[in-house]
């Protein structure tokens, strides 16, 4: 097969800045050519259409892509790839299962890009490049009191950057909303290779266009992040976690909102019947068939951790739920229970 003399070119002229850091292995692009959605068709010349990228700062990511501006090739920006919607990868699938590429692209994977460079417990911020892993952002922060809130299904290998492109949410949005929320300023490289820095460290803010959340969920089509600056959180004291099964919907309904009038829940995570059912099946759990609610709140301490589960637990069984499972976040069964989740 005749090689794309096109992306021949970007690939010597990246090579000459990222060195060995780029790439058209069939092995490297297949791995990095899709996200973590179902679709895992692999063209057989993925290598003669596309490149991939892995700078390590800002001043290569700007390179990169006015390189890409330069031949005419798209930029395909990327984090962990953990996305469900083929968003960080170079095929895509249309709802008519049509599979789509790109004619030419540079994959520019950002994972190199992973040091966490601050962490300010006065102004409760952290610098970060786009690398860093949300749960590795937070187990930085375990020496202080600080959390960052925001956590996606994915966060174990969710990236920063991939988290800010698609506006990630997270089990605690309840509570403390997204990541439009969480994000005070960034560094991103747009289009035309100029890099740009948005935002402040602290809320408020006043710079003119708010171009810090327009970046927010943008998915990658008006830059690429290379830094952010992200707002942290006092870590609560106590968590306490509730399970709850009833026979019907509006059971549980009623008990959620009689809860939520007293207290904003941290999370609040709902599973109708016929999913549990196949989720209890799948995974061999002990635990009855219905309609799902699982709880966390916040407490001020263990001692008030534990007095909370118990008014929870008797509200539910109040409101109808036949079954219940509690723990604080101290308990070994705390991560048990969300094991069904």
């Amino acid at each position: 097969m005749v090689r794309d003399k096109i992306i021949e070119r970007v690939f010597e002229e990246l090579s000459s800045i990222l060195g060995r850091r780029v790439s058209r292995d069939p092995v490297d692009l297949g791995l990095h050519a899709i996200d973590a959605s179902s679709y895992y068709f692999i063209p057989k010349d993925l290598s003669e259409r596309y490149v991939l990228a892995v700078p390590k700062d800002a001043e290569e990511v700007s390179e990169v892509i006015k390189i890409a501006g330069k031949h005419g090739v798209s930029v395909i920006p990327q984090g962990s790839s953990t996305d469900l919607s083929m968003g960080s990868g170079s095929i895509s699938v249309t709802t008519a299962n049509q599979i789509y590429m790109l004619e030419r692209g540079i994959i520019l994977h950002t994972g190199m890009m992973s040091s966490i460079e601050e962490i300010s417990e006065t102004d409760r911020v952290a610098v970060v490049e786009p690398g860093v892993r949300i749960d590795s952002l937070n187990e930085a922060l375990a020496e202080t009191d600080l959390f960052f809130p925001v956590d996606p299904a994915s966060a174990r290998a969710a990236s920063v950057g991939g988290a800010i492109a698609t506006g990630a949410g997270g089990l605690r949005g309840a509570k403390y909303g997204t990541m439009r929320d969480w994000v005070l300023g960034l560094e991103f490289v747009d289009g035309l290779g100029r890099i740009h820095r948005t935002g402040c460290r602290t809320v408020k803010c006043r710079q003119g266009y708010d171009i810090t959340r327009l970046m927010v969920g943008s998915e990658g089509t008006l830059g690429v992040i290379t830094k952010a600056v992200l707002k942290l959180w006092p870590r609560p004291a106590a968590i306490s976690r509730l399970m709850a099964v009833f026979n019907d919907f509006t059971s549980l309904y009623r008990f959620f909102l009689g809860v939520r009038r007293g207290r904003v829940p941290l999370i609040a995570e709902y599973m109708e019947n016929r999913v549990a059912d196949k989720v209890i099946r799948t995974l061999g759990l002990g635990i009855p068939v219905g309609h799902t609610l699982i709880l966390d709140l916040e407490a001020g301490s263990e001692e008030e951790a534990e007095k909370l589960l118990k008014t929870l637990e008797k509200d539910a069984k109040d409101a109808g739920a036949f079954y219940t499972a509690t723990a604080t976040d101290r308990d070994r069964s705390f991560e048990e229970i969300y094991r069904f989740r």
